[in-house]
């Protein structure tokens, strides 16, 4: 491997393919920067507050969560009928946190908060994700990553900025489980039904 390149697995092409399927996935929102294009709504923000608040905004930054040894590659994590998947299964803490603020002319802040994140929850409840390999030229699928269905999965509350009584926020607190393939024996996909111990 030359010196200059280095190879991409775990969070790096977690959060991207999280990112990609909730800009698809997600009705509304523009990458990019002001003004908002027609037929757009609000804008997406990833790793704010690195990235400048532009509202109405979604944004999306990974808190993380440690697990002792969690990078550990090429463990038997479940079979394919007989045939065994070798890989990591692993989960992080997601923040993803919708963002308006009311003016003078503008009242709506809250409203809009509350339907961001109805539209954002409707997308992470759609199932499994594709987890790409976006270090490889063709995008391959190496696995999947999922929201738990579990009462503790998403945790999420309405707030108001202390300092400007005008700014809203819909936070939520969300745990992604995701599953890296990185050796099996047979197909090169892997399907949901798939036993993973």
């Amino acid at each position: 491997m030359s010196q200059n390149m280095r190879k991409f697995h775990g969070k790096e092409n977690l959060i991207a393919s999280l990112n990609y399927w909730l800009t698809s996935h997600v009705p509304g929102g523009y990458v990019g920067v002001q003004p908002l294009p027609i037929g757009k709504e609000f804008y997406w923000l990833f790793d704010y507050p690195i990235a400048p608040l532009t509202l109405p905004a979604v944004s999306v930054t990974e808190i993380g969560l440690f697990n002792f040894g969690e990078m550990a590659m090429d463990r038997l994590i479940g079979f394919d009928g007989n045939d065994p998947i070798y890989g990591t299964k692993n989960q992080t803490l997601i923040e993803i946190v919708c963002t308006d603020q009311d003016s003078t002319s503008y009242s709506a802040a809250t409203n809009t908060v509350r339907n961001l994140r109805d539209r954002v929850i409707d997308a992470l409840s759609e199932g499994h994700m594709p987890l790409v390999d976006y270090s490889h030229p063709g995008k391959p699928e190496i696995g999947y990553l999922w929201v738990d269905n579990s009462s503790n999965a998403i945790n999420e509350k309405f707030l108001v900025d202390p300092q400007n009584q005008n700014m809203k926020r819909y936070v939520l607190l969300v745990r992604i489980f995701w599953l890296e393939i990185t050796q099996r024996t047979k197909e090169k996909t892997i399907k949901s039904n798939t036993t993973v111990v």
